[in-house]
């Protein structure tokens, strides 16, 4: 281990029906995952479909008078959006670019 905490894992397989089997649950492995991560992505996409059709509008309505970070930390801790300090919204940017396509 380093000092980012990083590891290597050096393993010799002897042992060649060891070593495909190992190959073939690793495989599995994968195709799961990404069964996985496929699923997810269309929860994902049903949840922003639903969310733009039932909330975007009031959610724009709401933000559409804010021009900087201040403001909208402010008004998302008002509401109790955002329950962190100014300084932790720095991944504002992305919800300003996503809204009016610029970034603060």
């Amino acid at each position: 281990m380093d000092n980012w905490n990083r590891r290597r894992e050096y393993r010799i397989m002897n042992c060649p029906e060891y070593a495909q089997r190992e190959r073939i649950e690793e495989e599995q492995r994968k195709g799961q995952q990404a069964k996985k991560e496929l699923h997810l992505k269309e929860l994902s996409e049903a949840i922003r479909t639903s969310f733009e059709g039932s909330y975007m509008n009031n959610w724009v309505s709401c933000f559409r008078s804010i021009r900087s970070k201040r403001e909208a930390w402010k008004l998302t801790s008002s509401i109790g959006v955002e329950n962190s300090s100014l300084s932790s919204l720095h991944n504002l940017k992305y919800f300003f670019y996503f809204f009016w396509g610029f970034i603060v």
